[in-house]
């Protein structure tokens, strides 16, 4: 991927992870439709990658046969930040079995 796409794409992601991580309301709907929320923030996936989706909302990214090095990079970034996306999830459902708040549920209880 060519370092000025690698830029703007992770510009759009740092939004993105910045929401996510400030407002919970934002990140549950993240991870419920990780690619339709980050469409919000300007960010789609190249045509050509094929989506799979699979029980607890993984998702899967299939590129074509014969791929250019240039979108392998590219999928390789999608499929980074959808796993980073998945363990957002993957800590919301740790605080819900175990009873907790998450960062800004422990400040609301401190008030």
């Amino acid at each position: 991927m060519k370092n000025a796409r690698k830029e703007e794409l992770n510009g759009k992601w740092k939004k993105v992870a910045t929401k996510a991580v400030s407002d919970d309301k934002f990140k549950a709907k993240l991870v419920a439709d990780p690619l339709g929320m980050m469409e919000g923030f300007e960010l789609a996936l190249p045509e050509e990658v094929e989506v799979l989706r699979g029980h607890g909302n993984t998702i899967t990214l299939i590129e074509p046969k014969g791929a250019s090095e240039h979108l392998s990079s590219e999928v390789k970034w999608w499929r980074v930040r959808l796993a980073v996306i998945q363990e957002f999830g993957e800590d919301e459902d740790r605080h819900r079995e175990h009873g907790t708040a998450g960062p800004q549920g422990a400040e609301d209880d401190d008030a």
